[in-house]
């Protein structure tokens, strides 16, 4: 007769420091690597903790110093009784991004003739916003009423003012809109500012030159965009003295907070603006994350235009995606792999305990995933018990993936 258990799993997360994978056969056998390894160091032995050849049954060691023991080990793994072992290279995570009018290659806004009175207004759809319910989605909006003159740069200033407007409601960062132009820039020729999230004034810290702002002009800021260099611009609305002083902007700052260097400030004029296409780049922000409660998310939505012509709307040019490998999501599975499965009791304080976490969450791993069975059995019993065994390491430890691969694993 064949027993079949439920499937349990393990994890085992290595130290953020280099040579925290210690090749196998690096120590001589583990009574060497329990003495000498270094605190979260990880190894890979054969049954008699030697080093892992082709074919050779093996197990992972993490040297531990909050175990009573000193460190934690894997069970003796059976190549042949693996069904799958997949190993995981870290990828970055990506916020959402759309665009409305020119999306940094093509595009506009529609400024017909005589559109005076005429509503632009921009509608998004958040699905699962402040709610457990797939069904449930919240909308959020910008709009702008335009005047008779006005051109794209207009209308992209007032819908930029309404959207920061309408997402400074929440709690949490929906998205952030970013005004971008093809209108000619001029950079610089020296200087530093400061600009500071939700703030619209910056603080000058270094004397700007050659390319120096004027009130009406645009100062444009890069940020790193799922790390790519954006432009994102402002009208100065008022100068305190450009060495030294502040520059006051149109609309909050929505890039982070931090010093600026003149090579990556751009300066459209006036003039160049009212002859470029705008747009504007709506970037979707990281939902609240709390290891246990709320896992990691990106925030997610659909874009809709009304009554605004042609305008180009570009939706979802980059999707969300969480990633792999990101130290929040190793956290997750190792909080996971404590016996945590989601089903949270509302208790009193007394009764809370915090979580042994080895993963850091702003790291970045390498996560390998086993699947075999373990097989035991008895006079009459063959206990059959699925596992699984999941190993994270820095992204820069080759070596792991160097030892699986010689040893035929992967």
């Amino acid at each position: 007769m064949s027993e079949f258990q439920k499937s349990t799993f393990q994890v085992l997360v290595a130290g953020t420091t280099a040579g925290s994978y210690q090749p196998t056969g690096t120590f001589s056998d583990l009574n060497d690597f329990i003495a000498n390894a270094a605190d979260l160091e990880l190894a890979m032995f054969d049954a008699a903790g030697g080093a892992v050849g082709s074919g050779d049954s093996f197990f992972f060691v993490l040297k531990n110093a909050k175990e009573a023991t000193g460190y934690i080990r894997s069970e003796l793994i059976d190549p042949a009784k693996i069904s799958s072992a997949r190993y995981a290279d870290f990828v970055a995570g990506t916020n959402q991004v759309s665009y409305i009018g020119y999306n940094g290659t093509s595009g506009s806004f529609d400024t017909p003739a005589g559109g005076a009175g005429l509503l632009y207004q921009a509608n998004f759809m958040i699905p699962e916003y402040g709610s457990h319910s797939a069904n449930d989605f919240a909308i959020r909006q910008g709009h702008y009423q335009a005047a008779a003159a006005d051109g794209q740069v207009e209308v992209a200033n007032g819908l930029t003012q309404s959207i920061v407007w309408n997402m400074s409601r929440d709690a949490d960062t929906i998205m952030r809109p970013h005004r971008i132009t093809s209108s000619t820039t001029a950079t610089p020729g020296a200087g530093a500012i400061v600009p500071t999230l939700g703030q619209k004034v910056v603080s000058v810290t270094t004397a700007l030159t050659v390319a120096i702002p004027a009130v009406g002009d645009y100062l444009g800021i890069t940020v790193s965009v799922n790390g790519s260099n954006v432009i994102t611009f402002y009208k100065v609305t008022a100068i305190n003295n450009v060495n030294g002083g502040t520059i006051t902007l149109d609309t909050e700052f929505q890039g982070p907070t931090g010093s600026v260097a003149f090579g990556a400030l751009r300066v459209v004029t006036a003039a160049n603006a009212a002859l470029g296409n705008w747009g504007i780049a709506l970037v979707g922000g990281d939902k609240k994350f709390v290891l246990g409660k709320m896992e990691l998310g990106k925030m997610k939505f659909t874009t809709t235009l009304i009554d605004m012509g042609a305008t180009t709307l570009t939706d979802k040019a980059t999707v969300a995606y969480v990633g792999n490998g990101d130290g929040r999501r190793v956290q997750e599975l190792e909080w996971a792999g404590q016996g945590n499965e989601r089903d949270l009791y509302r208790t009193g304080e007394p009764y809370l305990f915090d979580e042994v976490i080895n993963a850091v969450a702003t790291a970045s791993y390498d996560v390998v995933a086993f699947s075999y069975f373990s097989e035991t059995e008895t006079e009459f019993v063959n206990t059959r018990s699925p596992r699984q065994l999941y190993v994270a390491v820095e992204e820069s430890e080759a070596s792991l993936k160097a030892d699986l691969t010689a040893a035929g694993i992967i």
